[in-house]
């Protein structure tokens, strides 16, 4: 064991992130966002995650996973709260609410723009230094999953299919319905979104057109495939719940 954090850090129910050197994860008291030095476990800093301006915030139990990227990290609340901090000192850039229904994926960020889908079935893109809305476009309900970002495109799930959005305009490009509601994140690879089902099965579609291409059943039809793929040196890797499945691109 390198370091051991906390008992409240240990209670920590969001996956935290690392970048920089620096681990960032967040607990229930609070709730608070705390910056460790990743090499030692040094405590960094913490600060009270407030959706608002102090003293008229809005507290409520973090959700998605954090997301970071170019000195700024990103934690969201079943409140529909957002809320951005300097990655070196913890001071606040900016906190709002977007859309309903509670957040439970994980941001994207690139380039000047973070993305983030709500429950309700729409995905948001915000001003990633200000917080200001650029888009949001639908995407189906219960979109829990963290969208996929691919030349320029998000792949994001939700009760009716996938949706493919242009990630500079918020415009829809396709869904497909075919492969039912998704729950998974997507993985795109080489012009192919790869994705599990509902229904035992392993989607794989078009990037750019959304056919579908072949599916396959890697698991009985009344289990859901919740596990999200991953895609590396040129090999597909899948869990169905009780294995773990490989295939080559």
């Amino acid at each position: 064991m390198r370091w051991r954090g906390s008992d409240a850090v240990c209670a920590a129910s969001v996956t935290p992130t690392v970048l920089q050197g620096k681990l960032f994860t967040t607990f229930s008291g609070g709730p608070s966002l705390e910056a460790r030095d990743a090499a030692s476990g040094r405590l960094l800093w913490t600060r009270r995650i407030c959706i608002g301006t102090p003293p008229a915030c809005t507290y409520a139990s973090v959700a998605g996973p954090l997301a970071a990227g170019d000195g700024i990290v990103y934690v969201t609340n079943h409140a529909n709260g957002m809320a951005a901090y300097d990655m070196d000192s913890g001071r606040q850039l900016w906190s709002r609410t977007v859309g309903s229904g509670g957040i439970y994926s994980a941001p994207v960020v690139e380039g000047d723009a973070v993305y983030v889908s709500d429950h309700n079935g729409q995905l948001h893109a915000l001003n990633r230094r200000t917080g200001a809305q650029l888009w949001s476009a639908p995407t189906g309900r219960f979109n829990h999953s963290t969208p996929a970002l691919a030349n320029g495109v998000l792949y994001a799930g939700g009760d009716s299919g996938l949706t493919a959005i242009d990630a500079r305009t918020g415009a829809v490009r396709w869904v497909q319905s075919a492969v039912g509601t998704v729950v998974t994140s997507p993985a795109v690879a080489n012009g192919v979104v790869y994705l599990g089902g509902k229904d035992g099965r392993l989607y794989v579609l078009d990037a750019l057109t959304g056919e579908v291409l072949h599916s396959r059943q890697i698991a009985p039809a009344d289990r859901e495939l919740v596990s999200s793929p991953m895609v590396a040196d040129g090999v597909l890797y899948m869990n169905t719940g009780d294995r773990m499945l490989a295939f080559g691109l």
